[in-house]
């Protein structure tokens, strides 16, 4: 079980309420890991903050009132990340941010799009990286992608 899982789960945990980012435009790991994980439900997001319920009888109502498709929650990330980018000199981060949010719901060439502009507003090797591994993945994929 994950320590994030059991952690939750020790305390009795049954909703979480996060920001969305760190004060770099870091996506904070345990929405990330939240948003992959079946028993958790979006419930609210706006501006930096997010909450997620667990799915569970109690928190029905919520969630059915309240629950977010999890396909729209992280087009809602990529809006508040947008919404971050035109206020930000320089926001080399916010597009690594973009870049990952579009990897999460499998828009390779969007999160390429968004690597490729971070680095030409600032060359930096997280964006190196991802762009590395991205390039490397449909090259070891065979015919049919490119690069």
């Amino acid at each position: 079980m994950p320590y994030y899982k059991s952690a939750l789960a020790e305390y009795g945990i049954s909703f979480v309420l996060s920001p969305l980012y760190d004060v770099r435009g870091n996506i904070i790991p345990l929405v990330l890991k939240l948003l992959s994980d079946d028993e958790w439900v979006p419930v609210y997001l706006w501006g930096n903050a997010t909450i997620f319920v667990k799915s569970a009888t109690a928190n029905y109502t919520v969630i059915y009132r309240c629950g977010i498709p999890k396909d729209y929650f992280v087009g809602g990330m990529l809006d508040v990340v947008d919404a971050r980018i035109q206020t930000t000199q320089k926001p080399f981060h916010l597009y690594i941010t973009k870049g990952d949010l579009y990897l999460k719901i499998g828009q390779p060439d969007k999160a390429i799009q968004a690597y490729q502009k971070s680095l030409e507003i600032y060359p930096n090797p997280v964006a190196e990286k991802r762009l590395n591994m991205l390039r490397g993945s449909r090259n070891d994929a065979g015919p049919g992608l490119s690069r």
